[in-house]
């Protein structure tokens, strides 16, 4: 499976769990980047929300998070 497609699956199947590791991984990352965002612009809560570089960073992290916890979870039911 290719990565979107992993995150796609975590986002149909364990919604929840996505969602609160999400804001976790995205808080995380605010905090350790205090003037510019990855994509060398300046780092506002507004262009943190919208910036496809950022979110993609952050979904990387979530999807590294949650390998493994959320699809045994999901295979059982």
């Amino acid at each position: 499976m290719k990565e979107k497609e992993k995150i796609d699956w975590l986002k149909s199947h364990c919604f929840s769990e996505f969602a609160s590791m999400y804001g976790k991984v995205f808080d995380d990352f605010s905090e350790t980047q205090p003037i510019f965002c990855v994509c060398g612009k300046l780092a506002t809560g507004i262009h943190e929300r919208t910036c496809k570089k950022f979110n993609n960073k952050v979904e990387r992290e979530v999807l590294r998070r949650l390998a493994g916890k959320c699809s045994a979870k999901s295979a059982s039911l």
